[in-house]
């Protein structure tokens, strides 16, 4: 690990010229770990921070919004439902804009127009108006989790480009920490103002965070690769979808990382919901007591996280992923399983920190990374974007099944979808310390 920690005046990444083929112009793999490496991480970590924080407001909230719109704690889960639609639009457009209007742009475009949204989310007068926002919030926010993740693992060596990508989501589960601190402090409001002052904040922390990204510069790896296309030393594609889909081995790739996607978006972001009212039900918590519990699940998922990071570049992603999923499967069968509450909590906390740390940052770091930077951002819209179908699902899915399977039984569908992952990742390659490719024409099985 002394690799990675370098002195102020590192240089910045150095290049292996041999990577051009036939007289193509060269375009580098970064060489070395830098400077830019880490602050390429590090901006990717803030935005996932905040997309965190803005993902999980119903979710967290959902005990308070029941209470502020006088309607059920199941029918504000189930509006999680409309915002994952419009994430997964966004997910779409943003990841597919970001291989033409390059990272730093599209990102930029993202957090400015989800921070407005999501503010004004808090003013919503009506809970037509709140759903409404709400999907618009999702529908801006769709580039945040795809075009970070493209642009950290842009900036690092293939030694170490597990670590500085998949460390992009350490501070995910802080920024739920966050809304967590927001949610159960004493202020002399209004309990309604309180909920909606949680929303409010969302414009003084996006605009900072943009700030933060003024002072970053275009991905190396993305102005090389589209001068070599503009110039004509590599064929350009029309359409880079139908590119990734044409290419016998790019497809192969597409169709185990889908796999991957749907499984773990529709574990995420149905047992998120699930499990807090799993806990609110069966064991008739109070909202903050339940809040309490999860606090430091959720700052122990930052440490797992940056632990799967490392180890995913030591043993490999399948490894690291497949574990923290098969993990995950005997934790949820424990938890409802086990008579005592306190080993049912430990059982839903393990689970809970395998799930969200190493297990989402690893299928990440391979969902990015087994594209070339040609088509990336259209490679992450067809997989983690084609997999929002199943997040918007899960919300759904799990408030009609609550009635017919009983809050005691209803998180057993889980260990389906986590199962499902598991088979995605065995059809996906095994990158770890292999160089990425830039162009489609140089991918071979």
């Amino acid at each position: 690990m002394t690799e990675l920690v370098r002195g102020e005046n590192s240089p910045e990444p150095t290049v292996d010229p041999t990577v051009a083929t036939g007289g193509r112009r060269a375009v580098p793999h970064v060489a070395e770990v830098a400077r830019s490496s880490w602050l390429a991480t590090a901006v990717s970590s803030v935005g996932m921070g905040f997309d965190a924080y803005v993902i999980n407001l119903p979710v967290i909230m959902v005990t308070p919004l029941a209470l502020l719109y006088g309607v059920s704690p199941e029918r504000i889960a189930a509006i999680q439902t409309i915002f994952m639609a419009g994430y997964f639009l966004g997910t779409l457009a943003f990841s597919t804009l970001s291989d033409v209007l390059g990272r730093r742009m599209t990102l930029a475009l993202s957090i400015a127009g989800y921070a407005v949204a999501a503010s004004l989310t808090g003013l919503a007068p009506t809970l037509t108006v709140f759903i409404v926002a709400r999907f618009l919030t999702g529908l801006l926010a769709g580039g945040e989790q795809p075009v970070g993740t493209i642009f950290a693992l842009e900036a690092w060596p293939a030694k170490w480009r597990g670590w500085g990508t998949a460390n992009m989501f350490t501070l995910y589960p802080l920024g739920v920490v966050l809304l967590i601190v927001v949610s159960i402090l004493p202020l002399p409001i209004s309990e309604g103002w309180h909920v909606r002052l949680a929303f409010l904040v969302t414009l003084p922390l996006g605009f900072g965070i943009l700030w933060f990204r003024h002072h970053i510069i275009e991905s190396d790896a993305f102005t090389k690769t589209r001068a070599a296309i503009e110039e004509g030393d590599v064929p350009a594609h029309k359409n880079s979808w139908a590119a990734i889909l044409r290419h016998p081995e790019l497809r192969k790739r597409w169709v185990g990382a889908l796999i991957v996607n749907m499984g773990d978006n529709f574990t995420y972001h149905g047992y998120s919901v699930g499990l807090i009212l799993y806990l609110s039900t069966v064991y008739d918590l109070s909202h903050t007591r339940v809040l309490l519990i999860l606090l430091p699940m959720y700052l122990l998922q930052a440490v797992a996280c940056a632990a799967g990071a490392y180890f995913s570049d030591i043993v490999g992603r399948r490894p690291v992923a497949v574990t923290c999923y098969i993990i995950g499967i005997i934790a949820t069968i424990a938890m409802l399983n086990l008579p005592s509450m306190g080993w049912a909590l430990v059982a839903a906390g393990v689970g809970q920190i395998a799930l969200l740390g190493p297990g989402w940052a690893t299928k990440l770091t391979v969902s990015a990374e087994i594209f070339p930077t040609e088509v990336r951002g259209a490679g992450l819209a067809m997989t983690l974007g084609l997999g929002r179908i199943a997040a918007f699902a899960a919300p759904a899915s799990l408030a009609a099944l609550i009635p017919v399977m009983g809050m005691e039984h209803v998180l057993y569908i889980y260990v389906g979808s986590m199962a499902l992952t598991i088979i995605g990742f065995a059809i996906v390659p095994e990158l770890r310390r292999r160089e990425v490719y830039h162009f489609v024409d140089e991918v071979r099985a």
